[in-house]
């Protein structure tokens, strides 16, 4: 950070570097102070666990508090409300409200588009804010960094910032106290400790008139999800004129939101409306460049075109100034949706420029190429502006063309027809057709896909599912993630035609848009910095993960991520230290969340007392004014229960807000608990198992800590013993288990992975005495204060229990003691049906043999019924011809029944198309009948000329049900499957009887079983149908022939016919 002395600009990255904090510390501060053993250093432990000898005579006072809702840990825990403090409450001192976090510098992964500032010096003239308008400084540093080796296409600013940028940023970086008008003191306790309810209290006792105290307390009651109370803030110091409490207010919302474009833009233009450049360039200095927010990059474009004028002795100076920054904007948001509008201010700006589009000199044809260029570059790109960048660039070619050819013809100088020249404009609107084609349809795909998207840089924290604005954020996420995908299926074909980093790019554009809208949705957050890691883009990743971390402090998920990515960049060498600095390094990630969490829970308890107090206090100012004395006794026996109503409305108002407390600690307890697993879990790859005493703890020091911090349930013993048993095979799981179980009486599922644990190593001898302790202590409970509904939850929980214990003992053990069992769950269960308990003796999840009957007569026991078949024939679709064998189609051949369509009937003719593929007759309305018929109906001669229909046109009888003695016999008859003789193909038995030719075939051959292949036939006279003129004629096959196949007639050429 800039001292006050210095006498140079202050460089961005280095304000950067030295005034952000520390995003993970070392190591909590109670594993720095606790000492290791807190009870007792002389007392023998087995694992970091007291033995049970010296211990046993704690159980009650650790079951005692365990019953009281205490954390069962907590003699391990000097400070009871979360361990985040190791001062003693007596000696803390009071935390100002003005005593607000420094604010971070607003990190990106694009970082390395740095904001350098001027190297001139001002330091002399350092001063408070002040609105006289600096004396802007020639801009020529940027041929001077060219020279020296510096990037020369990085934007500048005006030297004057160097003389503010220190000040401005220590304001923001570093915010002083306020002063006395805007300070607020937080209230203090007895202790000296910060009491919320109190504040909370004291808020609400504000007269209505101090709009700025109400707003600083809400703020100071929900600093992240308050926004509205934040803005709101700003503009009543806005509009009472106070400009340092804008400031002031400006960044410390900044230091909670340091992604907020939205606001960073706002505070600019704030400082640039009473012309202080100063303060706006230390601003700037702070957020361009690593927000890539379009509107936030406008305005600093707007700044510099506004101090660099392009007229006067600088304007060849200042021109180039506004050309670099122009390409540096370009460079960094030019991709965006909505840059269309900017693409079309850098065109119009370099043709304002010095040069004639079209001339000869070297000059015009410089100025002609960069238009040319910057004209195809915008054209690719799909942005809202893509069609009138492509009719302008359509029009600058063929003016251009024209413009040249002219001028050649002029000099007297044409080297080929004008032609020739008009068509190298219309070769280079071909050439970059595509590009704009497809950038055109990418654009309309893509304003589709983000219609109704809130791109607003404001974050709000996610609501809980099922509470109000859940659907809209949901609605959002998933916008943004298709989007995502969007990109990643590169429609631009970026990838494909080699341009790997232009598509990179956009994907992280877009990612960088998402995090700002989405800041406080850690999934964004990892999924970006995953992305960095598949290709292989590791320090924009760790950028990532960085920033959605210190957003998110307690998100397990980028906690765990963080972590995971610290133990796989780093390694262990053969030195102690080395493997103690690797796990300190690994622990940091898990170490904040860790603290973030135990806060959560600290003022998780302060807001249900404040809203305790806030209830209590409104219902005894609503007692005082209701009791009044009266003289009718009637009357007094009616206020006296009017007054009881009151307390029970206020005892359930209490309940109601201690129950939504107490679900509220006991999710931030399983997150806690999930965090130690997964810290322990790591550090035993780092460490190994370790020792609590030595420098090395490993994962029993993680045990040691979780147990001082407290707040532990069950699923953190059970991890830690089933790490002991499976990684090193250690008898101090037990210990474990043992341990637990005294803390947890009343866990059931802990309990059973003990029963588990004592299977699986053959120790039941202490298993059906863990098992006797456990039924004792979910039937049989100690505690008084128990409700019988808690009671008989708890009965109920016992079940699981005892079915893990009968199912080893039914396989294993004795039967006497399956019997005895059985008698104990049959009194504590007596609705459960015996029955199903014996058979659970012998059965498996897939196959229960007591409850299966096999099949000893299936003619008897196989029957079909006959209700049923009868529903199943009549839901069949009728036959087209009405015929009264529709039901026998559910027992032909299927094929056959789908040859069959049901839209119109066979007709009984021989045409040689296909039956079922007949031509309609022509529709009655077509025509000229069907004219005269319309003309017919619209005089009112519709009956006069209206034709009768023919028979054919009639619609046809519907078809004849059949009796109830033919459904009873389809219904008798065997079903298909059951026949096992020899079967026929029908459709081999039908082409044989139509290939049969009866009148070849000798009478006495087939008497004496002989075939026509095995008799010589003398050759016969023709049939009389082939003498005929027309064969076809000739058969005629009959309806009554209709029963084999239904309805089905083969053409004549089938049956040998020959055709006309």
């Amino acid at each position: 950070m800039a001292e006050e002395g210095n006498t140079s600009a202050p460089d961005v990255d280095s304000l950067s570097a030295t005034s952000q904090p520390t995003t993970f510390p070392a190591q909590s501060p109670q594993a720095q102070s606790l000492p290791v053993n807190a009870q007792n250093a002389q007392t023998r432990t087995i694992g970091g666990f007291v033995d049970d000898d010296e211990d046993d005579d704690d159980e009650q006072e650790e079951a005692a508090a365990q019953s009281n809702g205490m954390s069962a840990e907590s003699e391990y825990d000097p400070n009871i409300d979360g361990g985040l403090s190791t001062t003693p409450p007596q000696q803390q001192a009071p935390a100002p409200y003005s005593e607000v976090p420094a604010p971070v510098s607003p990190s990106h992964p694009e970082s390395s588009m740095a904001f350098p500032t001027s190297t001139s010096s001002n330091a002399n003239q350092e001063q408070e804010h002040t609105t006289a308008d600096p004396e802007p400084a020639p801009l020529q540093t940027v041929a001077d960094n060219a020279v020296a080796g510096g990037s020369a296409a990085d934007p500048v600013l005006s030297p004057s910032a160097s003389s503010h940028a220190a000040a401005a940023g220590r304001s923001s970086m570093n915010p002083t106290p306020h002063n006395a008008s805007s300070t607020m003191s937080r209230p203090t306790t007895a202790n000296g400790t910060g009491d919320k309810s109190a504040t909370t209290v004291a808020s609400s006792a504000r007269l209505p008139s101090d709009r700025v105290g109400i707003l600083q307390d809400r703020i100071r009651e929900d600093p992240k999800g308050d926004t509205d109370a934040w803005l709101s803030l700003i503009e009543e110091h806005k509009r009472r004129q106070k400009v340092v409490e804008v400031r002031q207010t400006y960044d410390r919302f900044l230091a909670t939101f340091p992604t907020n474009a939205d606001q960073w833009t706002a505070y600019v233009n704030f400082e640039l409306d009473q012309d202080r450049f100063a303060e706006a360039e230390a601003i700037l200095q702070k957020c361009v460049g690593k927000l890539h927010s379009l509107g936030l990059w406008t305005t600093y474009l707007n700044y510099i075109r506004r101090r660099n004028p392009l007229t006067g002795q600088k304007a060849e100076a200042n021109r180039k100034t506004v050309e670099t920054v122009f390409n540096f904007i370009l460079d960094g948001v030019g991709i965006d949706k909505d840059a269309g509008r900017l693409w079309q201010d850098y065109i119009d700006f370099l043709k304002s420029g010095p040069g004639v589009i079209g001339g000869s000199d070297w000059q015009d044809k410089q100025k002609m190429d960069t238009v040319r260029k910057a004209y195809q570059t915008a054209i690719a790109i799909p942005t809202e502006a893509v069609e009138t960048l492509w009719k302008d660039y359509d029009k600058f070619e063929m003016d251009l063309n024209k413009m040249t050819v002219r001028a050649k013809i002029n000099l007297r100088r044409v080297l080929r027809p004008a032609s020739a020249d008009l068509s190298q404009g219309r070769k280079n609107l071909q050439e970059k057709s595509a590009d704009y084609m497809t950038a055109r349809s990418s654009k309309i795909t893509l304003q589709n896909m983000t219609r109704g998207l809130n791109r607003s840089t404001t974050p709000v924290l996610p609501p809980l599912s099922g509470c109000e604005g859940d659907e809209e954020y949901a609605k959002q996420i998933e916008m943004w993630n298709k989007w995502i995908a969007w990109e990643k299926d590169d429609p631009l074909a970026l990838n494909d035609e080699g341009q790997k980093e232009a598509f990179q790019k956009r994907i992280l554009h877009v990612y960088n848009q998402a995090t700002m809208s989405l800041r406080f949705w850690p999934q964004i957050w990892f999924e970006a910095a995953q992305y960095c890691y598949e290709t292989e883009q590791t320090q924009k990743g760790d950028e990532y993960l960085d920033q959605g971390f210190e957003a998110n402090p307690e998100s397990c998920l980028l906690a765990f991520k963080k972590g995971e990515r610290i133990e796989s960049t780093t390694t262990n060498n053969d030195t102690e230290e080395s493997i103690q600095d690797r796990g300190a390094k690994v622990r940091t990630p898990y170490d904040t969340c860790l603290d973030t969490l135990y806060s959560l829970v600290t003022k998780n308890t302060e807001r249900e007392q404040t809203a305790i107090a806030q209830v209590k206090e409104k219902f005894a100012s609503m007692n005082g004014s209701a009791v009044q004395p009266t003289e009718n006794a009637e009357d007094e026996q009616d206020e006296q229960s009017q007054a009881q109503d009151p307390n029970t409305e206020l005892k359930h108002q209490v309940e109601v807000v201690s129950r939504a407390a107490k679900e509220q600690e006991e999710l931030l307890k399983r997150l806690i608990n999930s965090t130690w697993t997964a810290l322990m879990r790591a550090m035993r790859r780092v460490q190994g198992k370790g020792n609590p005493n030595a420098a090395i703890k490993g994962m029993r020091g993680v045990l040691v800590d979780a147990r001082r911090r407290g707040r532990l349930n069950g699923d953190f013993y059970l991890a830690a013993a089933l790490l002991e048993h499976h990684c090193y095979n250690d008898p101090t799981a037990g210990k474990i288990f043992e341990r637990g179980l005294k803390l947890f009486p009343h866990d059931e599922k802990f309990a059973m992975e003990f029963l588990k644990y004592q299977m699986n190593t053959n120790d039941m001898t202490n298993g059906r005495a863990t098992f006797a302790t456990i039924v004792k202590n979910l039937t049989q409970p100690k505690d008084q204060k128990l409700s019988p509904a808690e009671k008989l939850d708890m009965k109920a929980r016992a079940k699981a229990v005892f079915a893990l214990f009968h199912h080893y003992e039914t396989r294993y053990g004795e039967l006497e003691q399956i019997r005895k069992l059985e008698q104990r769950m049959n009194t504590l269960y007596p609705e459960d049906p015996k029955l199903l308990l014996f058979e659970q003796r012998f059965s498996k999840p897939e196959f229960d043999p007591c409850s299966v009957h096999p099949v000893i007569s299936p003619q008897t026991q196989t029957r079909a019924k006959i209700q049923n078949l009868i529903e199943q024939i009549t839901k069949q679709e009728p036959s087209p011809h009405g015929s009264p064998r529709m039901g026998l189609a559910q027992f032909g051949n299927g094929n056959e029944r789908n040859k069959r369509s049901p839209k119109r009937p066979l007709d009984d003719s021989d045409a040689e198309a296909p039956a079922r593929k007949i031509a309609r007759g022509e529709s009655p309305l077509k025509g000229a009948a069907g004219r005269r018929l319309d003309a017919a109906r619209k005089t009112g001669l519709a009956n006069e000329v209206t034709p009768q229909p023919t028979p054919a046109q009639l619609p046809p009888a519907p078809p004849p049900t059949l009796p109830p003695a033919v459904f009873s016999m389809l219904a008798r008859i065997p079903p298909a499957h059951t026949y096992q003789a020899t079967r026929f193909d029908p459709q081999k038995m039908v082409q044989l009887l139509r290939t049969i030719d009866l009148t070849r075939v000798n009478p006495n051959i087939l008497r004496s079983g002989q075939t026509q292949q095995q008799m010589p036939m003398p050759p016969l006279a023709a049939p009389a149908y082939a003498q005929t003129p027309n064969p076809q004629a000739f058969y005629q096959p009959t309806p009554q022939a209709n029963y084999g196949h239904q309805g089905y007639y083969a053409p004549p050429s089938a049956y040998g016919f020959p055709r006309a």
